[in-house]
């Protein structure tokens, strides 16, 4: 019976990537919540049917650590940050990959689960290839929300092109990887090589520059990992295989961006399907005429010497896009369509990161402890910089977590990839083959992050903690069983995650609810029973809820209800949650300017500092 709990809990833990690359990325979104409560169920669940809980080794332990102490920190940092929203957002997500690592790690520990994670995985991304595709290929019968700011770009279903770039190239590194796994049967290998020019064509079609050097850097490094011939061969035949899909798609205007008439995209969108379909069907042929036997013995392809260079050649590659955004020019100012979909971006350097990294580092250098607070960049970009091109994210795993949390966050985040890093080399030392795979996507992953804010896209991030767990768990075969209290800490950690995510789920049903009464007064008119029930809902969600919204809707309400001391005294109270809110101090300013007028004055002076006009605003 255990067994089978066992199985049921990894098959759902391999299937949570998935159902996150098809969701939004906002944490609090009901959906996202629902599936943090389902990762901290699993983590409950292997404390009480797995046989070992944390890492044995130092290594794995660091790793968790590390981890650990992130969402520590970045939950503590709610009490500091200026504004909460942001900060109980990044909480939510670092939460949700504390768990999920703590329960893959137990549940990978036997070899034959862990060897279903490359197959899985890169299925996902297939699957999530195809459906960003089919509007391409079939624009009449499909038709994808992109958002504006993709210009065209593969961006869907993640919803964002440079993270959409980077999840075809880690899936792209895993099908090469069974491709080239000589203990893969024939057919699977074969089916995995197909699939490497559909996800090569995702690839190039997010026009991102970051995911396309850290694929290669990722490529490069498989063959170091794995220096063998038939893995050589495959790498090869996907290179061929993705040539092909790129050539076909910059032949076809129409399908490299969306913005082209529907006609002109329904006829080259066949062509292009037709295309890929038989550069697919080519590849896979050719695989499988070229591999032998599932355990046939396998010879190197490179001495030594190649390995080093090939690993020498990985981290150059690896650290090119970092390297890049510091030497390149700032487009702070340009056009955005130059910034869409066309190759000729992927020969520029240009980028704004520059300017983004220098805000956060300027962040870091005032508060170099504790930082500024999770998810502050929001609020230092638009005090600094104004709001004409507005950034959540300072589009950097390392420096985004140097200015929001200082040197105890970035010291968290590198015990964390450090010790991922150490167990990848134990791992590799004990079975190459098993390791090859994830070290691959992982140092596309590394390479990318350095450059974007991939951490706060789940879909991406789970997948990356899925190989990473892979790594911790391949690093030690055999480990001792938890103690008691081990395992207490575990289920104790599991019943607070699952408390925090159901009382914020809660928060946004009563949030909905009083949402709807709101919009209704809107249209019909405010009157004391619609106010008194929107006062009901609104109060209750702004206990379990601790982003500003209830409590602004609450406001609102009062003020526009006529109850004007109420309405101050929920706009004092949200800027006492916020204080770096220029939206907080321009609500106060607004319901007080009857009442208090040097307050008001005071208040909308404070909400101009935080976000200076524009630059032509005065034109």
């Amino acid at each position: 019976m255990t067994e089978k709990i066992a199985r049921v809990q990894t098959a759902v833990l391999l299937l949570i990537p998935a159902v996150a690359t098809f969701l939004t990325y906002r944490p609090h979104s009901t959906e996202f919540l629902v599936l943090g409560i389902a990762v901290w169920l699993m983590a409950l669940i292997g404390v009480l049917i797995q046989p070992s809980l944390l890492p044995a080794g130092r290594p794995g332990r660091i790793a968790i650590t590390g981890i650990a102490a992130l969402t520590l920190l970045t939950a503590l940092s709610m009490t500091w940050a200026g504004v909460l929203e942001p900060a109980a957002a990044a909480a939510t997500l670092a939460l949700v990959y504390l768990g999920f690592l703590l329960a893959a790690v137990p549940a990978l520990r036997e070899r034959a689960a862990a060897r279903v994670v490359e197959p899985v995985l890169a299925l996902t991304v297939l699957a999530a290839t195809l459906y960003g595709l089919s509007e391409r290929v079939l624009p009449g019968t499909f038709s994808l929300a992109s958002p504006r700011t993709a210009l065209g770009r593969f961006a869907e279903p993640l919803g964002y092109w440079n993270a959409m770039g980077l999840l075809c190239g880690m899936g792209l590194l895993l099908a090469a990887r069974i491709a080239g796994d000589t203990e893969r049967p024939r057919a699977s290998r074969a089916m995995f090589a197909a699939a490497t020019p559909i996800l090569a064509a995702g690839l190039w079609l997010a026009f991102s520059r970051g995911a396309l050097a850290a694929t290669v850097a990722g490529m490069v490094g498989l063959v170091a990992l794995v220096a063998t011939r038939s893995q050589a061969k495959s790498v090869a035949l996907a290179l061929l295989g993705a040539a092909a899909a790129i050539a076909s798609a910059q032949s076809l205007p129409s399908v490299a961006t969306t913005q082209y008439a529907l006609d002109d995209r329904a006829s080259q969108g066949a062509i292009f399907g037709l295309m890929l379909l038989g550069a697919a069907i080519a590849v896979g042929t050719t695989q499988f005429l070229i591999s032998g036997r599932a355990g046939r013995p396998d010879a190197e392809s490179i001495g030594r010497t190649g390995v080093r260079v090939a690993a020498f050649l990985t981290v150059v590659v690896a650290i090119t896009p970092f390297a890049s955004v510091i030497a390149g020019q700032n487009q702070i100012n340009r056009e955005p369509t130059e910034s869409g979909a066309v190759a000729d971006r992927l020969a520029s350097s240009e980028s704004n990161r520059t300017r983004y990294w220098s805000t956060q580092l300027a962040e870091f250098r005032a508060n170099p402890i504790i930082g500024s607070g999770a998810g502050s960049f929001e609020t230092t970009w638009i005090r600094e910089r104004g709001s004409l091109q507005p950034a959540r994210n300072a589009h950097s795993l390392e420096i985004e977590t140097a200015g929001d949390l200082g040197l105890l966050g970035l010291t968290a985040l590198l015990l964390l990839l450090g010790g991922v890093t150490v167990c990848a080399r134990s791992a590799w030392r004990r079975d190459r083959r098993l390791l090859a795979g994830p070290a691959a996507g992982l140092i596309a992953f590394a390479s990318h992050s350095a450059i974007d804010w991939d951490w706060q896209v789940p879909g991406v991030t789970l997948s990356a903690l899925l190989l990473a767990a892979l790594v911790i768990a391949a690093a030690e075969r055999d480990s001792s069983r938890p103690s008691l209290t081990q395992r207490a800490a575990v289920a104790s950690l599991a019943v607070v995650a699952i408390a925090w995510l159901g009382w914020s789920l809660r928060g946004i049903e009563l949030q909905q609810r009083g949402e709807r009464i709101v919009a209704a007064a809107g249209l019909l008119g405010w009157n004391e029973e619609r106010y008194s029930r929107a006062k009901v809902e609104l109060e209750s969600a702004a206990l379990y809820n601790p982003w500003p919204l209830p409590r602004t809707l609450l406001a609102t309400a009062a003020f526009n209800s006529g109850h004007e001391a109420e309405a101050i005294a929920q706009a004092q109270a949200l800027v006492d949650a916020n204080p770096g809110s220029w939206f907080a101090w321009g609500l106060l300013a607004e319901v007080v300017r009857n009442e208090d007028p040097a307050l008001a004055r005071s208040a909308l002076a404070t909400s101009q500092q935080l976000r200076p006009p524009e630059p032509d605003a005065t034109r």
